[in-house]
């Protein structure tokens, strides 16, 4: 926090191009910390500088949004701000953002218990994580996540731990221990899936997962 405020005050000096983005950042931290509407605000103000500085608004603060609308509840605005953040990302060569706006749509779509096009988003975001193999990693162990969401709603709880199992594996190989955020998703799907399966079952699933390398596809 206090490094991207030092940054946001050197920036403003001259309005660089720079300071939508820490903005953005700025929200996903104030967001980490518990406190949306100093997320809202700095999110609000990222798309009006981005706008001042020529472009339709920032991808990252609608991504910001898209969490914050999820976090309300409001599952129509999260899937609108996610599919604005991958509207703004279209002409951008930053796949790991897509694949967190594609988990944001995924999460949102089982929410409204359209599993279908949550199992779609979270494999098109592990798809476009693997084109930025470091930068995309927190977004790959995601989509594994949400996967395992979705195997839990069509009732394979096995499958589910053992998604679960094989994305703990990713973090800790990719140094991307979970986030506030993150952590909330995989202990709902943590959760369904003991709901599914008595605990020496789902230990075992979860531990074939562990021992998964994370690069391999999840269908096979």
């Amino acid at each position: 926090l206090a490094v991207h405020e030092a940054a946001l005050a050197r920036g403003r000096r001259g309005l660089t191009n720079t300071v939508p983005y820490v903005l953005a950042d700025l929200g996903h931290i104030a967001l980490e910390l518990g406190d949306p509407g100093r997320a809202a605000r700095h999110f609000g103000e990222s798309h009006v500088l981005a706008r001042r500085l020529g472009g339709d608004g920032s991808a990252a603060a609608a991504l910001g949004e898209g969490h914050l609308a999820r976090d309300r509840g409001d599952l129509r605005a999260a899937a609108r701000h996610y599919q604005e953040s991958q509207r703004l990302l279209a002409a951008q060569a930053t796949p790991e953002w897509a694949a967190a706006a594609l988990n944001g749509l995924g999460f949102t779509a089982a929410l409204r218990g359209d599993l279908d096009a949550a199992d779609a988003h979270h494999r098109a975001a592990r798809q476009a994580a693997a084109r930025a193999p470091g930068a995309g990693a927190r977004a790959g162990a995601t989509a594994l996540e949400g996967l395992a969401v979705v195997a839990c709603g069509r009732g394979d709880g096995e499958r589910a731990a053992e998604l679960l199992g094989t994305a703990a594996a990713w973090r800790q190989r990719r140094h991307q221990p979970a986030l506030r955020r993150e952590r909330r998703d995989i202990d709902r799907a943590t959760a369904l899936a003991r709901e599914l399966l008595d605990e020496r079952r789902f230990h075992r699933a979860y531990a074939r997962g562990l021992h998964t390398a994370p690069e391999v596809d999840p269908d096979t």
